[in-house]
């Protein structure tokens, strides 16, 4: 993100190292010798210096625009909660798994694809803390809850009547 102090400032057309001032067109070094080296330590240095009033100005902009740490960091327990592994209730951990299910009855998977490695893997990387259920989990709860889906909309009811 780009410094506030810039809307004081632009940078030289002929020189990247230097800034131009846009109250009194002064040229101030930003730095370094690099682009990505620069700094803008000597940018605030000649506000305070010369545009007193405009640095005020910017102090204020600057201190209401600012968010206290707590709001913006975790503590140490959040950041630990934060990888601790979906309980098997959790509203995550059902989508996933019922999307698990969807892609298992679209594509015509076999159910031991939940056991294969690369599919292991591939869920473990999209989110770690999902913990992949075993196939017999998929046969026992999720099939039938599927087939349950399914087969109790109106349309498939009229079809098993007939």
């Amino acid at each position: 993100m780009a410094s506030p102090v810039w809307q004081y400032f632009k940078v030289s057309e002929t020189d990247i190292k230097i800034a131009v001032c846009k109250e009194c067109e002064a040229e101030i070094p930003r730095g370094g010798t690099q682009k990505r080296k620069c700094n803008t330590t000597n940018l605030f240095r000649h506000l305070r210096v010369h545009h007193l009033k405009v640095y005020s100005e910017y102090e204020r902009q600057a201190s209401a625009s600012v968010k206290t740490p707590s709001s913006t960091q975790l503590t140490v327990s959040e950041t630990f909660k934060r990888q601790e592994p979906y309980s098997r209730d959790s509203k995550k951990s059902k989508e996933i798994t019922a999307k698990v299910m969807e892609f298992i009855g679209l594509d015509q998977q076999p159910l031991s694809v939940v056991e294969d490695n690369g599919f292991r893997r591939l869920i473990t990387t999209l989110d770690p803390r999902y913990i992949l259920p075993g196939r017999k989990y998929f046969t026992d709860v999720c099939l039938p809850q599927l087939y349950i889906l399914i087969y109790s909309t109106p349309e498939h009811q009229q079809e098993r009547t007939l």
